[in-house]
């Protein structure tokens, strides 16, 4: 079963950049990416993962991980 990212690897690669090179602030990225209220906290979660592994960079998942009991 596959799922849609929300935001684009494009997307999300961009909104790094900004924030790591110091150009705009999380919040005003969350803000141009028509992010809810704790879209700053998403793009500070996208910076840490990041940091520490920068080869599988915010790959989007391909399937669901987790699965209901029925």
């Amino acid at each position: 079963m596959s799922r849609k990212s929300k935001y684009s690897f494009e997307q999300k690669k961009w909104a790094v950049e900004q924030y790591l090179n110091g150009n705009m602030s999380a919040a005003k990225i969350a803000i141009q990416l028509n992010m809810s209220k704790n879209g700053s906290r998403q793009i500070l979660s996208w910076a840490r993962q990041y940091q520490s592994n920068q080869d599988s960079f915010l790959s989007n998942a391909q399937y669901n991980n987790h699965y209901s009991k029925e």
